[in-house]
């Protein structure tokens, strides 16, 4: 069954490969509305595309310019070719199960975050939708630790009407954080409202290993500007 640009299938739900051949033969933008155009018709499909946002970083910064004229630069070019093969790989999302054990892997970059929503079928982890964003200048200076407590705070927050009321566990390759809701250390304010945030879904937060988060993963796969890592 076809709705709304996706394929619906007993197995799960694809993008339509229509859809996806049009985006993957947009012809190189020129103009600043071009660019948004297309931008436009890849973000309709970001939950299938994990790290999307990192990917597209160079193209996004280009339509703040206040030429209408789009200056094609290299990391323009990496990053439109890299978007439109991750659309063309784009993954199988499952369908969501209420009694399937849930998860949430997170990861942060210096420029970005990201993270996959999976659930456990017939024994295997499976996708369910993945988000990311790009991170504002001042949040691209946090440490190492709100980078990470931010996607995972974020991640939530996007994830919230499926994750409310819901058992779940959240992923991070950032161990420190694996014990933040129980540690007596003196917390900013901004750290304190995050943290009392998540504890309002969940208190299980894990330590995977970088080579075994697949949201890292994803980060390193997908060819991207080497100035934005």
């Amino acid at each position: 069954m076809t709705f709304l640009g996706h394929k619906v299938t007993p197995n799960g739900i694809t993008p339509v490969p229509a859809k996806v051949k049009a985006i993957t033969k947009f012809p190189k933008p020129n103009d600043k509305k071009a660019l948004q155009r297309f931008l436009g018709m890849l973000n309709y499909y970001h939950r299938f595309l994990p790290g999307i946002a990192k990917c597209l970083a160079p193209l996004t910064e280009a339509t703040k310019s206040r030429s209408k004229v789009i200056t094609w630069t290299d990391d323009c070019k990496t990053a439109f070719e890299a978007a439109k093969s991750s659309l063309a790989s784009a993954t199988l999302l499952n369908h969501p199960d209420p009694k399937s054990e849930t998860r949430l892997l997170t990861d942060a970059s210096d420029s970005a975050i990201g993270a996959e929503l999976s659930q456990k079928h017939y024994g295997m982890w499976r996708p369910i939708a993945f988000f990311s964003r790009k991170l504002t200048s001042p949040q691209s200076r946090y440490s190492t630790f709100d980078r990470e407590l931010l996607a995972i705070y974020s991640a939530i927050q996007h994830f919230r009407f499926f994750l409310e009321g819901r058992p779940f566990s959240v992923l991070t390759d950032h161990k420190p954080l694996t014990y933040a809701l129980t540690s007596k250390t003196a917390r900013s304010p901004r750290q304190e409202r995050q943290l009392s945030y998540i504890a309002k879904f969940t208190t299980d937060i894990r330590y995977i290993s970088g080579p075994d988060n697949v949201v890292l993963t994803y980060y390193h796969v997908l060819p991207v500007p080497s100035n934005l890592w």
